[in-house]
């Protein structure tokens, strides 16, 4: 491995070990390997930073029709497995998502969508410090979906919806009782975020309301712990050509609540596409919510970016010297985004969104008519969304820019939408960096100064004559200090090793930033 600008490195951490088969004594990575198969259920990582890492999937066993294992792999911080675990769960639960606290991670699985005329949420908490494990199942309302979910002080606090009302829940663990609080109506209201300020003991949620076709406006609802309703406040920028469309909670050190999210210009038409619900944005925004009530939306269209016109096209660059000569109206180039939540070190603030696309290929065929005659035709594939680049924006609490980059991501296509990009907050400086076939591409900035340009380091493998076939899945995430964690579906051919051949394994490695 290369070394960086200002003494920045990235290298594979590497550790002997020691086994009784022809490889005994050769450097390895820190990684572990699970077998599966091409066609296996999702994978899911539950990170839980320095304490290690669960492995959670969908297994191929049924007990009955209604009764399928799920396993839980758990790993310590060097990838050394500790345990695994079967547990039997109806067939109609769907994974959710996880959180933790000091000494135990809840999992939660939920029947979306569906009749609840029995138990239709099921939390399993494992114990890290006892390696015990216990299972609550509770009813909450039917034909739901859940919205956002927090956990704090062994209660989870969580919302859900249903094609008529907006619900709140909180679920005690230590009694396991559950308390469910019809909150709005559906129609009018669509809950973007929830937040739990600790210091206060408060809870915060913030909904969007629709006030025209053209605009939204947000709510910012404060309730106690025990979920009663303190204040609602109506946030609303007053500016008609701006619409927001998400909006994400934070609450800073100061003790104030910041909002960010994206926006577009309500002017424009915005494209739909089939294969996503996400609306093209023309910037972000930040709200600061200070104690007096008072705020100020910031509004930051892609356009203010340094480096935005390599982007752009000669007659894009053009049409928008043009309309920023005549101040006639304000230009948006409209990405559609993948929002992460707000990083706070140090007084500044970075808002980080990736922009994608839905990407198309036109296949031709020939056909025949009624009278036997050939008929060139033409259909459309989705070949799936196509990753351009990061949006990154660095503020300090009060909204103002400090610096802006952007950060270039190649050749990533995906039928699915989810973050891609994982940003690590070091002391001095911040690492962007994302997994791609086998590959960790990363740039490094520091306030403003970029100290390294896009560099890339291939992942290590276990076998000295390993060789990577096909990367079904990269993924990655800041994991604790200055590790990484990637991830995800490999197919690996190795000659020299009689009973694994070619292997295909969900992996896990482990990286780290000197």
């Amino acid at each position: 491995m290369r070394f960086l600008y200002h003494k920045i490195c990235i290298i594979i951490f590497v550790l002997f070990c020691l086994s009784g088969n022809n490889y005994a004594q050769t450097k390895k990575p820190v990684r572990a390997e699970i077998e599966t198969k091409s066609n296996s259920d999702p994978f899911y990582i539950a990170n839980i930073n320095n304490s290690g890492v669960f492995v959670i999937n969908r297994l191929n066993e049924f007990f009955d029709r209604k009764t399928q294992n799920w396993s839980f792999t758990n790993f310590d911080h060097n990838l050394n497995k500790r345990w695994i675990k079967k547990i039997p769960l109806n067939v109609d639960l769907s994974y959710q998502g996880f959180d933790f606290d000091e000494d135990t991670v809840y999992f939660f699985f939920h029947k979306v969508n569906k009749k609840a005329d029995d138990n239709n949420l099921t939390i399993i908490a494992f114990d890290k410090i006892k390696n015990s494990s216990s299972i609550s199942n509770f009813q909450i309302s039917e034909k739901t979906r859940l919205t956002s979910l927090k956990l704090y002080n062994h209660f989870a606090y969580f919302t859900s919806k249903n094609k008529n009302r907006i619900f709140l829940n909180i679920f005690n663990f230590k009694q396991r009782l559950n308390k469910e609080i019809d909150i709005d109506d559906a129609d009018e209201f669509e809950v973007e975020d929830l937040e739990i300020d600790t210091i206060n003991n408060k809870l915060y949620i913030v909904q969007k309301k629709e006030i025209s076709k053209r605009n939204y406006k947000l709510v910012l609802k404060e309730f106690d712990l025990n979920a009663t309703l303190l204040s609602v406040k109506e946030i609303n920028s007053n500016e008609e050509d701006k619409k927001i469309l998400t909006a994400n909670l934070a609450i800073l050190k100061d003790g104030n609540i910041a909002i960010t999210g994206s926006y577009n210009l309500s002017g424009e038409k915005t494209n739909v596409y089939n294969e996503t619900t996400i609306l093209e944005a023309a910037g972000m925004y930040y709200v600061k919510i200070n104690k007096a009530e008072t705020f100020t939306f910031n509004y930051f269209n892609f356009l203010i970016f340094n480096e935005i016109n390599k982007y752009l096209n000669k007659r894009e660059i053009a049409k928008i010297k043009k309309l920023q000569e005549s101040k006639e109206k304000e230009f948006s180039l409209n990405y559609m985004l993948v929002e992460h939540d707000l990083i706070q070190k140090n007084g500044r603030l970075i808002l980080l969104s990736e922009a994608f696309y839905p990407e198309y290929r036109t296949v031709s065929d020939m056909s025949y008519d009624y009278y036997g005659r050939m008929v060139p035709t033409s259909r459309t594939i989705f070949d799936g969304f196509r990753y351009t680049n990061a949006f990154i924006l660095c503020l300090d609490e009060d909204g103002n820019i400090i610096w802006n980059n952007l950060f270039d991501i190649w050749n990533i296509i995906s039928m699915e939408v989810k973050e891609r990009v994982s940003i690590m907050p070091l002391k001095d400086e911040y690492v962007f960096a994302y997994n791609n076939e086998g590959e960790l591409v990363y740039k490094t900035i520091s306030d403003s100064v970029i100290i390294s340009e896009i560099d890339n380091a291939k992942l290590e493998l276990p076998y000295s004559n390993d060789k990577i076939m096909e990367n079904q899945s990269s993924n990655i995430e800041w994991w604790y200090d200055n590790y990484y964690l990637c991830y995800g579906i490999q197919i690996i051919k190795n000659n020299a090793l009689a009973n694994k051949s070619k292997r295909t394994v969900f992996y896990l490695n482990k990286i780290i930033f000197e």
